[in-house]
């Protein structure tokens, strides 16, 4: 089912919205309906921010001669994504309250259940200028990514060509954290990228059966007794030994925490993010846009393949330049004492 093509923000134009359906390998059957259950690790995401990621490409000229340019990247991107939905069709469910339980919830997919799939056009900013390390608004890249379709759906995907002479992509994907990870996300990634690509061996397929999940502390209620009561003897040893130390310490730690939101860290370098090539080349740039709205850093890993890291932040404009001034003359006392030494 396809959408209308619609203005979307300031010099974004959405083409078409599909709902992209989990498509079985040839002989197999089409998915039943099935229901899995959110355990308490997933459930305590519920409210929680989606995860936003934008991946810009630059085309090369191969991407831009007989084989229909641009339009054939876009075709082959949509046509292998069933493909890789299959294989990890939660992310296709929509997310509701379990029937008849108070305070439970799953991810249900249904026959018909599918991942919106936008293909937008931008005539302002360029992949030049979003594919870079230095600091850029943030009003640039957020229409890259689409929002989540009520109704408890967990992921939408959104591919814009970008100039200069469309030879750009951004592919912007925001997730719900409750119904995947960070590797499971990036996972379903690498499997369409495989797909498209269809040059290379697809990754190691998700098993999603909580079945074979044992329960390694089910004959251990001894022992995690002994282990508790272990740590109480040695909590009450250490208040009864120190009294003025521990006086009040419920108040100093709201203090702490008033006005400071947690540090948290949004990515990391084993997801392999810039190794998402959907046949025509590596990311140029990738970038989690949701930190601007947790306030949390990203974290991947260096693109060149040397070993760094690539970190990112979101401040607003007077705070980004104290800290492009402070990073500097961090990094110069750095090299001088390393010259030094």
């Amino acid at each position: 089912m396809a959408s209308q093509p619609a203005a979307h923000a300031a010099g974004l134009r959405v083409l078409r919205t599909t709902r992209v359906a989990p498509a079985p390998p040839a002989g197999e059957p089409a998915l039943p309906e099935r229901a899995l259950p959110l355990m308490f690790m997933d459930a305590m995401w519920l409210r929680a921010q989606p995860v936003e990621r934008v991946f810009f490409y630059r085309l090369g000229p191969g991407d831009d001669d007989d084989d229909g340019g641009v339009d054939a990247v876009l075709s082959r991107m949509e046509e292998s994504l069933p493909r890789a939905i299959h294989a990890f069709y939660p992310l296709a469910s929509r997310i509701r309250p379990t029937p008849s339980e108070t305070n439970r919830y799953e991810l249900l997919y249904q026959l018909g259940d599918g991942v919106a799939f936008t293909v937008a056009e931008h005539d302002g900013v360029g992949v030049d200028e979003l594919a870079t390390d230095e600091p850029r608004e943030l009003a640039k890249i957020a229409p890259l990514v689409p929002e989540l379709p009520e109704g408890g759906a967990v992921l939408a995907l959104q591919v814009t060509v970008l100039p200069p002479k469309r030879r750009g992509l951004a592919l912007g994907v925001i997730v719900h954290h409750s119904a995947c990870d960070g590797v499971g996300s990036t996972h379903f990634l690498h499997t369409w990228a495989a797909a498209c690509a269809g040059d290379r061996k697809l990754p190691e397929l998700p098993v999603i059966d909580r079945t074979l999940i044992r329960d390694e502390l089910a004959d251990a209620a001894g022992g995690v007794f002994t282990a508790c009561a272990a740590v109480a003897v040695a909590i009450d040893e250490a208040v009864r030994g120190e009294p003025a130390y521990w006086e009040g310490w419920t108040e100093r730690v709201m203090e702490a925490c008033r006005d400071d939101a947690p540090f948290s860290v949004a990515g990391s370098t084993r997801f392999r993010v810039y190794d998402v090539d959907f046949g025509f080349g590596r990311p140029a740039k990738v970038e989690i846009v949701s930190v601007a709205k947790t306030g949390a850093v990203s974290a991947a890993e260096d693109r060149s393949g040397a070993g760094g890291i690539e970190v990112g932040i979101a401040l607003p404009p007077e705070s980004m330049d104290t800290f492009r001034r402070c990073l500097a003359d961090a990094t110069a006392w750095l090299s001088s004492s390393s010259q030094c030494n």
